[in-house]
């Protein structure tokens, strides 16, 4: 069942640290209080990351944290080799803070400006944004906006204002072709967003990655149920790379596709029920009394859905730091049960993002 077992049987040994890492959340957020600490840990574990990201990008020797030496043509980002692996992390939180900072002025009105955790949320999520976009990502630029934009939409309270909103996004998006023949020559993301629209054929467009796709389409064929093994596919791949291919594909920058390729029909089943029944307990969630939850919530759902559409050109879930995020938000999100709320007296709300 795997072309190389004992990499497979590592992989295995990652599935299940996830597995137990959202079990073990999802019975730690059944208290509000630690619900909170969670959700400020890893919001200004971001901060930190992003201060040192630009920090670096400023006065940084090539170097990792200015000590590791970097393998030749890599492209860091801070502390991470690829920088759309960092646009990755960005896209999960910026949504979130964005909604717990829209809800503590929900409710606690104009009063909560001056508060600490509406200031602290300011300053992180713009932070975390400006991280995100410096790094040059376009689908991370892409995604982050479009989960603001989704946030103000979903979480405006009256007609009028999701109406206003959607003027202003289709004014700026008339204006975006102007805004990037300013930026073009000023920011790293204008410029690679300026050359991707330069491009002509499909396959250059996406940089490559539709022939890496091909590839990958050719070994579900010749590997249709079980696949070539999870973890596995580099070391398969090369059998399937075009004459006279120049780079390695580590990643075959779609982790649903390399999915199907490592783990077969099989695994793709298992995991798009798991996506079907994650999505509609989400779903239920997010819709209580026939209206939407509250900004906070939101934000959350959003983030983790703005990964998980970056997943069709990245490989941002197999990045370690990126995936026990995305598995803490998806505990996070999620309501507690009744059971979990019967065990935790401090537990009086199910809502994680604020945590007053």
């Amino acid at each position: 069942m795997s072309l190389q077992p004992s990499i497979t049987q590592e992989r295995v040994l990652w599935f299940v640290a996830m597995l137990l890492a959202f079990v073990t959340l999802r019975e730690r957020f059944a208290e509000r209080r630690r619900r909170r600490v969670y959700l400020w840990g890893i919001f200004g574990n971001c901060g930190l990351l992003t201060v040192y990201a630009l920090i670096d990008l400023q006065f940084g020797n090539g170097r990792l944290y200015w000590v590791r030496p970097l393998l030749t043509g890599a492209e860091p980002f801070g502390p991470y080799i690829n920088p759309n692996n960092f646009a990755g992390l960005m896209e999960l939180v910026v949504p979130a803070i964005a909604g717990f900072g829209w809800t503590r002025v929900r409710r606690g009105g104009w009063n909560a400006l001056g508060e600490v955790p509406f200031l602290a949320a300011v300053v992180l999520g713009g932070l975390c944004l400006t991280g995100g976009v410096t790094s040059a990502s376009k689908a991370g630029a892409f995604l982050m906006a479009a989960s603001l934009f989704s946030l103000g939409v979903l979480g405006a309270r009256s007609r009028r204002v999701r109406l206003s909103l959607v003027g202003v996004g289709l004014l700026v998006a008339v204006l975006t072709p102007f805004l990037l023949e300013s930026l073009r020559t000023t920011t790293r993301l204008g410029e690679r967003v300026d050359s991707w629209i330069a491009r002509t054929e499909p396959g250059q467009l996406l940089e490559g990655r539709v022939v890496a796709w091909q590839g990958g389409l050719a070994m579900v064929r010749d590997f249709p149920l079980t696949g070539v093994g999870f973890g596995a596919f580099r070391e398969a791949f090369y059998r399937y790379e075009p004459p006279g291919a120049s780079k390695r594909w580590d990643e075959l920058h779609n982790d649903y596709l390399e999915l199907l390729v490592d783990g077969g029909f099989v695994a793709g089943a298992l995991v798009a029920w798991l996506m079907v029944a994650y999505s509609f307990r989400l779903g239920s969630s997010l819709r209580r009394g026939g209206r939407l939850a509250s900004p906070g919530r939101l934000g959350l759902a959003l983030g983790i859905a703005a990964l998980a559409v970056h997943a069709t050109l990245e490989f941002n879930h197999q990045i370690p730091a990126n995936a026990l995020t995305f598995v803490a938000l998806s505990a996070l999100v999620l309501p507690a049960s009744a059971s979990d709320r019967t065990r935790s007296a401090t537990s009086v709300s199910s809502d994680p993002e604020g945590e007053d």
